[in-house]
């Protein structure tokens, strides 16, 4: 199970996990937005649409964090708001 999500100071973010039987605790770490990423949020912004992240089946919402889109789940910037 997820613990949570910490941001980097580079703009990556590491997720926290840990294994519900042994107490096992592990880290993955989350490369930044691809242009590709960025290019489709962009797109469904410029269409009118709430921007989804592009990594999840089904993503959340992205939201806005000052002039930036954010994931709430993976903690990445994904693009600047338009």
């Amino acid at each position: 199970m997820d613990l949570g999500v910490r941001q980097e100071p580079d703009g990556t973010s590491t997720i926290l996990f840990e294994c519900k039987t042994s107490a096992l605790r592990y880290e993955m770490p989350l490369r930044i937005s691809t242009w590709r990423e960025r290019r489709k949020v962009r797109l469904q912004a410029d269409d009118g649409l709430d921007p989804m992240c592009p990594r999840g089946e089904l993503g959340p919402t992205l939201v806005r964090r000052g002039k930036d889109f954010f994931c709430p789940r993976c903690n990445l910037m994904f693009g600047r708001v338009p």
